[in-house]
């Protein structure tokens, strides 16, 4: 490893530091002075609070990963151009590429970390700081368990409680088994089992289904069997098959909210099983499949921005590459990245364009500029 090497990585490390650190606790800032009402209101104690904002912190990160390498790329350059130490490199034979080497070399670093932390840690700490909310703050009961494989949901009614068990929960159907067209608040489970049990948790129903939808107004069961236990006047119990069939419930699909939000905070492993199962279903899965290719994408961030970013701010003049220059460029570069970012997912999750292009169309933009300036400097 050269001194030249360890020099411009060690400046750019000691500001992509200080930026991430400040960044992290602005966000964590943010978002504690917009939850202090809540916290304030239902009297949490200060334990819990700060447990809570911990969890909070993990996704944070995530966020604030690829704006520190954009801003560090900018102000490491822009600060040796400043001291007037570029012209000095490349004076002494230097090439760009040399010069840019190791901010690359973080950048791809920071591509690893970021995709591990988002799929090892991300998920738990958010359904964590979610169920702190829930239960905590807002004083709801926990009523769901979400797995890899499969759902639990409990009911909070009084009197009789109704047990869900999901094998599959479609948040974006747009068809049943049926070939119903769905609208946007539907909602279609399979494999689904319902167990209602009285005050003293004697069975008083159970009903297995091979898919359970809510068609705007009720639940509709398709596929499956009922089995009555035994009614007030010692009556047997009794089981009756069926292909379709209404079953009044309590629950209605916004009760099944929480669950929509947990599967959707899955991992990219625990999101591939879905996509898979989604398909085997036979559902429409190109929402979460253009979201699964986003995890991938999104885990590319800070190297594409410092394809993009780090040769620009070498083609910027000294005189010009100052701290006020590279901060006002990184915002202007990160609106225009985040804007087609966002409109290539609506398109992906839309089916206007294949997933993976969606996901990948701002990565695929800026990182193809990136590439050409980067050649360009090697030669």
């Amino acid at each position: 490893m050269s001194l030249l090497f360890r020099y411009v990585f060690k400046e750019n490390l000691r500001i992509l530091g200080w930026i991430f650190s400040v960044l992290t606790m602005l966000c964590l800032l943010i978002d504690f002075f917009d939850r202090w009402d809540d916290l304030l209101e239902h009297q949490v104690p200060a334990a819990t609070g700060l447990y809570y904002m911990m969890c909070r912190i993990p996704q944070f990160i995530v966020y604030v990963i690829p704006v520190s390498m954009l801003l560090s790329g900018f102000i490491t350059l822009g600060l040796m151009g400043r001291r007037n130490e570029l012209i000095a490199l490349k004076a002494s034979g230097a090439s760009g590429f040399m010069i840019v080497s190791p901010l690359l070399l973080t950048a791809g670093s920071l591509c690893i970390v970021s995709f591990f932390w988002a799929e090892l840690l991300v998920p738990r700490a958010t359904r964590e700081a979610t169920r702190i909310w829930r239960t905590e703050v807002k004083r709801t009961s926990q009523r769901s368990i979400v797995s890899q494989a499969q759902v639990w949901l409990r009911s909070p009614g009084e009197g009789f409680i109704n047990f869900y068990r999901v094998g599959f929960l479609e948040t974006s159907s747009k068809t049943g088994l049926q070939g119903k067209e769905k609208g946007p608040g539907d909602l279609t489970m399979r494999d689904v089992t319902v167990l209602t049990v009285d005050r003293d948790f004697r069975l008083a129903q159970r009903v297995d289904a091979r898919e359970m939808s809510w068609d705007g107004t009720k639940w509709v069961f398709l596929e499956g069997i009922q089995w009555m236990g035994e009614g007030s006047q010692g009556a047997a119990p009794r089981v009756e098959r069926f292909q379709t069939k209404e079953i009044h419930l309590p629950e209605k699909p916004e009760d099944f909210q929480w669950v929509r939000e947990e599967v959707e905070s899955m991992g990219f492993f625990e999101l591939l099983a879905y996509v898979e199962r989604a398909k085997r279903e036979g559902f429409d899965a190109t929402a979460q499949l253009t979201d699964l290719h986003f995890k991938v994408a999104s885990s590319f961030f800070p190297l594409i921005t410092a394809l993009f970013t780090i040769p620009l701010a070498m083609r910027i003049p000294p005189r010009a590459a100052g701290l006020a220059t590279g901060v006002i460029l990184s915002m202007a570069i990160g609106f225009v990245y985040y804007l087609i970012l966002a409109l290539g997912l609506a398109m992906g999750r839309g089916g206007m364009l294949p997933p993976f292009v969606g996901a990948w169309a701002s990565n695929i933009c800026f990182g193809a500029v990136g590439a050409g300036w980067l050649i360009h400097m090697r030669q």
